[in-house]
């Protein structure tokens, strides 16, 4: 017969969340670049395709995912690449002009399994000609890189940046397993009650 405190161990283990080497399927890629404050330029340069496909090998965002503007003009090109083996998320900058801000936005982010996005870092920083430092931010299932260099403007070097991902995978038991384990634990409560009433 199991302890109370052995019960409560083997509860705690199966409910708590576990890490894993998770899946990404499929998510929403964007990115948003701001050029320097110029009466004739009001509109971002944006970059979009949604539920795409996580690939083995090749970008996810590329610059036939270009969403026109008012102004016509382009650069802002930046691709995405992210590595589901290692969850390495690249940044490739395809041109060098310059910009005040750039955002990138990876939402909808479809796991395997009952995977969530647990934490975000940055590795390495090679994208414009002067060191920039990113914000970021991110949920469960999305995540926000952003540059800003207003008032100023920096120019991108045609380098990269590289940031990590991290999973978390949540074992969801059987509603039978749940039960099974509420009756355990109530078995092991009420021979301790037995044992105590006895002495």
């Amino acid at each position: 017969m199991y302890s109370l405190r052995e019960v409560i161990s083997i509860t705690v283990a199966v409910l708590l969340p576990i890490n894993a080497n998770a899946a990404l399927i499929e998510a929403d890629f964007h990115t948003e670049a701001h050029y320097p404050d110029l009466d004739f330029i009001d509109a971002p340069v944006v970059h979009r395709v949604q539920n795409q496909t996580i690939k083995a090998e090749g970008y996810e965002l590329t610059g036939d995912h270009r969403i026109a503007n008012d102004t016509g003009l382009r650069g802002g090109e930046l691709w995405l690449d992210y590595d589901p083996a290692s969850h390495v998320l690249t940044l490739d900058s395809r041109d060098r002009w310059d910009f005040q801000t750039l955002i990138v936005d990876i939402q909808n982010m479809r796991f395997s399994d009952n995977q969530q996005l647990q934490s975000f870092e940055l590795l390495a920083n090679d994208l414009f000609e002067n060191a920039l430092d990113p914000a970021l931010a991110f949920s469960a299932n999305s995540l926000r890189i952003e540059f800003d260099a207003r008032p100023s403007s920096f120019k991108f070097s045609g380098g990269q940046a590289q940031f990590q991902l991290g999973m978390k995978t949540f074992s969801v038991p059987e509603p039978s397993t749940l039960s099974l384990l509420v009756l355990g634990i109530g078995a092991a409560l009420g021979s301790r009650r037995l044992r105590r009433q006895r002495v």
